[in-house]
């Protein structure tokens, strides 16, 4: 656990704006990813890092945990709005990933 008390350390530092953006690219990463293990690379609107990002985590994102994850991290998006504790919603919105993603 300490790699993510350190990350969630980091990222709780680096003001909510920032945290909004982080989780809305990580919504639309899962979303580009699910859309690319059905094979539907027309609806992909990836950058070539996020394709070389996605060779390895495309297989963790599946009709199985695609809904659970999203509705975490727009979760995650809406407390943070809200004013909530960044630490603490960074901590839970790990250990729901951890929980979530397996391939």
């Amino acid at each position: 656990m300490l790699p993510v008390n350190e990350w969630v350390s980091e990222i709780a530092g680096i003001g909510r704006e920032r945290q909004k953006n982080f989780l809305t690219h990580s919504l639309r990463m899962l979303r580009e990813n699910f859309m690319k293990n059905f094979g539907l690379h027309v609806l992909n609107y990836m950058t070539e890092r996020e394709k070389q990002f996605s060779i390895k985590f495309s297989p963790y994102v599946h009709e199985g945990n695609i809904i659970p994850l999203s509705e975490e991290f727009e979760k995650a998006y809406h407390d943070i709005s809200r004013n909530g504790n960044a630490k603490i919603i960074f901590t839970d919105l790990c250990i729901k990933v951890m929980q979530n993603i397996r391939p």
